[in-house]
């Protein structure tokens, strides 16, 4: 972490290193004195995170006892007295890219909720881009997640669990599973206004103007789906629905086995795509595809890393900078009005601490899913054995269409909770092991906890 630490600031320091505000339209997508700081405020949250302070799993991987190496001879590998005060070292971390001055939180012209979270991916080089994995073509992103019916280069396969399709919060804010029965029956808020009918169908509103050419329609669908938050719609794409591409055209898609998204292998086993890593402006099937340049780093990301360690340190008791505390609050108001919704304090007036923090695990997962975050939290908040282990659940794609049914319908029975695969995480899979190879190769490395 300090090696790491002291060659992107030497970087960031460097008298050629251009801030992304000075930076040439030319040079868009070369590293900048922000990118610089973005690496050290993740690096330094994970830092802070349990895997890494003062994890118990760890305290045997030691260095083995050599006299050639008397100062390292026996040392643990990893820290094994948790430290409080690496929260504040995260958050001064991320105020660093805050002091660069270079980047907002994209906003759509209009300020709609629905285009500001869409353009986060679609708007080339937008403000909020820190680092990118450069411009290049959609096609790559999109090609997984278009569904078959559609036609020209889908596998539509790429789908999120219905884990999280339940993380999304309502309209009101509040987010609805609380945690699941035994069975997988989800535990409701009764104050989010999720139905306890969760399967019952009727006829709403499908908001998609703002991230699409079509405007808003009527559908008739399942309860669970119906008045979530904005990030929701432009995120997660349900079957029974229509898959938007293009000058207003729009395509129904079902996920039940024989059905126009599952005719082959390519579909999704939890049926739902990803939805928003496609251009919906573009008819793909025609070969549209459009360009993107997708965040590794963007300042909704830091101001999440800024939020926890502000909360952790506050948790810990650790004194932070002033200002910082009221800063925290003000960035999370400002990243949910983005997507249209009230503060955090405004729905839950009561929360403690822990609870803000858990609500900020709950933001984070949202508010960046499906941009390679989600794999690194699990681990380093150790929830892994929890959220990546077990039954993971979907609709049911086996159930096949029923006789005389059209292609792009879905029969009642696809709407059940169902096990689509169940996975497995072990303690000895926060990390991974050395190879044989190179046991063999290093006679004195370490081979890591649980292998």
């Amino acid at each position: 972490v300090d090696y790491v630490t002291e060659e992107m600031t030497t970087c960031a320091e460097n008298q050629y290193m251009y801030k992304q505000s000075e930076m040439p339209d030319s040079y868009y997508g070369l590293a900048s004195k922000g990118t610089c700081y973005a690496v050290i405020s993740r690096l330094k949250l994970y830092s802070a995170r349990d895997l890494y302070n003062g994890n118990k799993l760890y305290k045997d991987v030691k260095n083995p006892v050599m006299s050639d190496f008397p100062e390292l001879s026996g040392v643990n590998l990893f820290p094994q007295d948790y430290n409080a005060n690496k929260w504040l070292e995260a958050a001064k971390a991320a105020h660093k890219v805050f002091e660069d001055g270079s980047y907002t939180l994209y906003r759509s012209a209009n300020d709609d909720p629905y285009e500001n979270y869409y353009g986060i991916i679609h708007e080339t080089w937008n403000s909020e881009l820190i680092w990118t994995d450069r411009y290049c073509s959609l096609q790559a992103w999109g090609s997984g997640t278009v569904p078959t019916s559609v036609g020209g280069t889908a596998y539509g396969s790429i789908g999120p669990t219905q884990q999280q399709v339940d993380a999304y919060a309502m309209n009101n804010g509040r987010y609805p599973i609380l945690g699941y029965e035994q069975d997988g029956t989800p535990v409701i808020d009764p104050q989010s206004g999720y139905s306890k009918d969760e399967f019952e169908k009727s006829t709403w509103t499908y908001p998609c103007k703002g991230w699409s050419v079509a405007s808003n329609y009527s559908i008739e669908a399942p309860n669970m789906y119906k008045n979530r938050e904005p990030r929701f719609y432009v995120s997660v794409f349900f079957g029974g629905n229509y898959w938007l591409h293009g000058q207003g055209g729009k395509t129904m898609t079902s996920f039940a086995k024989g059905a126009n998204g599952n005719k082959s292998h390519d579909y999704p086993k939890s049926g739902y795509l990803v939805n928003k890593c496609y251009d919906h402006m573009l008819n793909s099937a025609n070969g549209s595809w459009g360009n993107v340049t997708f965040p590794l780093f963007r300042l909704g990301e830091i101001y999440l890393n800024f939020i926890e360690a502000e909360l952790e340190c506050k948790k810990y008791g650790v004194a932070l900078t002033n200002g910082y505390e009221q800063e925290a609050m003000d960035k999370w108001d400002d990243l949910r009005k983005r997507s249209g919704m009230e503060p955090i304090m405004d729905i839950y007036p009561n929360a403690t601490t822990e609870e803000l923090i858990e609500l900020c695990r709950k933001e984070r997962r949202v508010e960046l899913a499906f941009e390679r975050q989600r794999y690194f939290d699990t681990r380093t908040w150790m929830i892994a054995e929890q959220t990546d282990n077990g039954p993971m659940y979907g609709m049911d794609t086996t159930c096949p269409l029923e006789e005389g049914m059209n292609a792009n319908e879905t029969p009642d029975g696809f709407w059940k909770r169902t096990v689509f695969e169940t996975r497995v995480f072990k303690s000895n899979h926060y990390l991974y092991p050395f190879s044989q190879r190179e046991l063999d190769r290093n006679k004195i490395l370490t081979q890591n906890y649980g292998w």
